[in-house]
């Protein structure tokens, strides 16, 4: 049987999700998956990570920057997650790990997926504060499962080389699942949560540390603001995760002006 046929019934170890308001609603667990899995999936993060870092474009490998990626400020390498993966990281872009995500959040999502793994090393940079409610290409190229992994990035370059039939969607619901880390207090590497884009990355309303099987979840928003804090003394691993949904709705919710990177073709 294949990693992707396990039903989450088998794999995961805490119902309990913890419901937070302050500085903006988020969901934080402990103890996702069994410990069985999540050691499964920690080989598998090693395993990836032990290939060394490649170029941009180099599949396989952790890169520096990706254009979708390129990002001033956000001190990481990163592996985007495709639908040529094996193994038990297939579980996180799967179709009943996007329906559960959507529904624990009440969340209208498309089935448009982007998943990446990302490694700090030790000493990366504090990020800058910011909301992830930014816009995306996809283009129609679903798996069998309908989740549709084929994001072509932050602008219309990849909509026009894929022959125009991309659609513009924005992130929703962002997801990190932490794993690989040998934090401590006093450590950093958290994510900080903030009132304002104008606070210092410094001093956070709140700290989610990135305890190894835990997870933090929340609603793309106009004021969803955090950033990474820089990891002082070990390295820093997590699972990235964004549902989407249409571009239409978001600007009827919140206006255009709130969505960043927003290109206007």
């Amino acid at each position: 049987m294949s990693r992707r046929d396990n039903t989450l019934t088998e794999v995961l170890a805490n119902r309990r999700w913890l419901r937070c308001a302050d500085p903006f609603p988020y969901i934080v667990v402990r103890d996702v998956f069994t410990k069985s899995f999540y050691r499964e999936l920690e080989g598998s993060f090693q395993e990836v990570l032990s290939r060394g870092f490649g170029h941009p474009g180099e599949r396989g490998r952790f890169v520096r920057s990706v254009p979708e990626h390129k990002m001033p400020g956000y001190d990481a390498h990163i592996l985007v997650l495709n639908s040529g993966i094996s193994g038990p990281l297939t579980i996180f872009i799967s179709r009943q790990w996007r329906d559960m995500l959507a529904s624990v959040a009440s969340q209208h999502a498309t089935c448009d997926v982007q998943c990446a793994l990302h490694h700090h090393p030790v000493g990366s940079a504090n990020g800058w504060v910011h909301t992830d409610l930014g816009l995306k290409w996809f283009i129609d190229d679903p798996q069998p499962d309908g989740v549709n992994l084929a994001c072509t990035g932050r602008t219309p370059t990849g909509a026009r080389q894929a022959g125009g039939k991309a659609r513009p969607v924005v992130r929703s619901l962002a997801m990190l699942f932490y794993l690989n880390n040998k934090w401590a207090p006093g450590s950093g590497g958290e994510t900080g949560l903030y009132l304002s884009a104008h606070d210092p990355p410094s001093k956070p309303a709140r700290l989610v540390p990135p305890i190894n099987n835990s997870l933090l979840l929340f609603e793309c928003t106009p004021y969803s603001f955090h950033t990474f804090l820089q990891n002082r003394h070990y390295e820093r691993n997590s699972v990235n995760l964004w549902l989407h949904r249409p571009k239409n709705e978001v600007v009827a919710r919140w206006g255009e002006s709130r969505i960043f990177d927003v290109e206007r073709v």
